[in-house]
């Protein structure tokens, strides 16, 4: 071999070389070892759901297969649970932040600005403000972030949702403390729920819901990319141009498809639930159940109730013999919903029921729903 071509050799194996290491010392280094915690189950529950204050910016990706039908007027809740999303945050404060949801022709961006809530479609560069704080609406993309899913999970556990821990892992390049809740005694859809959070903040950067009987998660959160840093005032506010279409919304989704003067005749037990609460202090809606095992009742109008029963039915639902009244049932690994339609005193009443519950207890829960 030449000097030239043992020269040329030489030079792209320090290329081929150096590439091997650009590309494996990420891997490596996020491989590396990870202590055991020293915190117990219980104390990470409770730093997770003391992290609401974490300052962070991030990149998080939410996996759903819940397969829900798509109501009509109910937004884009079926696609969002049962497909991928993918997110940038920028979080200051409860009151401050933004997700941008990515997709592949643009963003969609929501905005919380000091009480403020504003919402930015790239692709048509309309921005809507949504006016008041509504009492129920339906979930939105910054719903699913980790820290958001894993304390409103938290929020719910009851006494009998037993905790144990989980070897630490890094999640996004942080150490992360892991717990495993599993509802014990109670007719939950969920079998199982892992939930990581970063051991110096507290913050929940992964969660797992398993159903019963399952080996996979049904849902899935977690950080690709996350900094404990403040982020940037820059980058809490998106590049809307001075051209953007301004719009003004009020109860612009599920809690203006909402009977919400209606005074439902609900009962004290569905399905052997025990009543909780209302939604918000709604009229005419109730929870039920403790713990991971909840069901929520809300009231519709009768127009949407029908249009609900014949979304329920083309999604594969189950019609319910329940006397005079129409119940159509439909399952999906996670979440169990029901649409109603009866006549209470000579008055017809729809319902929206659903819940992390069996299909036996929803079914059950029906049937208290509509007897007289």
């Amino acid at each position: 071999m030449g000097d030239a071509r043992r020269g040329r050799f030489r030079r792209w194996t320090l290329v081929l070389v150096g590439t091997a290491l650009l590309v494996g010392l990420p891997r490596a280094w996020a491989a590396r070892p990870v202590s055991a915690t020293t915190r117990s189950p219980a104390e990470i529950v409770a730093a997770a759901r003391g992290s609401r204050d974490v300052q962070f910016t991030g990149l998080a990706t939410s996996q759903g297969d819940l397969g829900l039908p798509d109501i009509p007027r109910l937004g884009s809740v079926a696609a969002l649970l049962g497909s991928t999303t993918r997110c940038r945050v920028w979080w200051a404060s409860p009151a401050t932040w933004r997700v941008a949801r990515l997709a592949t022709g643009g963003e969609t961006d929501t905005l919380a600005d000091h009480g403020r809530l504003r919402v930015w479609d790239y692709e048509t560069n309309q921005v809507v403000q949504v006016l008041g704080d509504t009492p129920v609406r339906l979930p939105r993309a910054d719903d699913l972030l980790p820290p958001q899913a894993v304390r409103r999970l938290l929020s719910e556990l009851g006494p009998h949702d037993h905790l144990s821990a989980l070897p630490a892992r890094r999640v996004a390049g942080q150490v992360a403390d892991g717990v495993r809740i599993r509802p014990v005694g109670e007719p939950s859809t969920i079998g199982r729920a892992d939930v990581y959070v970063e051991r110096r903040s507290g913050l929940p950067v992964l969660v797992d819901l398993v159903p019963r009987g399952a080996d996979h998660p049904a849902l899935r959160s977690w950080f690709d990319e996350l900094s404990l840093r403040r982020p940037a005032d820059r980058a809490v506010r998106p590049p809307i141009t001075v051209w953007a279409r301004h719009e003004t919304s009020v109860l612009p989704d599920l809690a203006a498809q909402i009977d919400t003067f209606a005074r439902a005749p609900l009962p004290a037990t569905l399905g052997a639930l025990p009543r909780s609460r209302g939604v918000v202090g709604l009229g005419g809606t109730a929870t039920y159940g403790t713990g991971l095992a909840r069901v929520a009742v809300l009231p519709l109008s009768d127009q949407l109730g029908q249009e609900a029963v014949g979304a329920a039915r083309s999604a594969g639902g189950l019609d319910l013999a329940v006397d005079a009244s129409v119940a159509v049932l439909v399952r999906s690994p996670l979440l169990t919903l029901a649409v109603v339609r009866t006549v209470h005193d000579g008055r017809p009443w729809s319902y929206l029921v659903s819940g992390t519950v069996t299909a036996s207890v929803m079914t059950h829960a029906v049937d208290d729903l509509v007897r007289p």
